[in-house]
């Protein structure tokens, strides 16, 4: 431990908790500043930055997949996410709004190999969906209460394009 004037500036130590080391630093008005150490369970590292009151401002880690993330928090609330999803192997980002549901999606679909933009509406439904669906296809659907209603599309068999009006049922009213 490092201390100024009585005060812990810096603090290295094994946690019991994880059974791993860790660097802690603490700021001029004695609060959280910085972490330096490891997840829960000790195995993977992680880098903390804290605000002026001890909230977590910035985290990155490696997750229990072994996929490094960020995360970026404002009043201590989680704001923004940067990962790499592990099942298809592409990094994706996730913007939460005040309420802490889903405002925007963006990362890839089929299987890593294309991009896709999700909005979502206040009770966390997808209100409208960008995608690269296919080889040179490209998608976008309008969304309400979280069920289809209108679909522009590029079909790859015709290289043409097409706009769908969805029913309540889901079926195609016009195109």
């Amino acid at each position: 431990s490092i201390s100024d004037n009585g005060k812990r500036k810096i603090l290295m130590d094994v946690f019991e908790q994880n059974n791993a080391g860790a660097i802690v630093e603490f700021g001029k008005n004695d609060s959280l500043n910085v972490i330096i150490g490891s997840a829960i369970e000790g195995s993977r590292g992680l880098i903390s930055v804290h605000d002026s009151l001890g909230n977590q401002g910035v985290v990155m880690a490696v997750d229990e997949n072994d996929d490094g993330e960020i995360k970026i928090f404002s009043d201590g609330e989680q704001k923004v996410i940067l990962d790499v999803f592990s099942q298809n192997d592409a990094g994706g980002m996730l913007l939460t709004g005040k309420n802490g549901t889903s405002n925007v999606v963006a990362g890839s679909a089929n299987n890593g190999s294309n991009g896709i933009v999700q909005v979502y509406d206040t009770l966390d439904n997808v209100a409208v969906e960008i995608i690269a669906n296919g080889t040179n296809n490209g998608e976008i659907t309008l969304h309400r209460l979280g069920k289809k209603r209108v679909q522009l599309d590029v079909f790859e068999d015709n290289d043409a394009g097409a706009m769908l009006l969805l029913g309540i049922n889901d079926s195609v009213n016009v195109i």
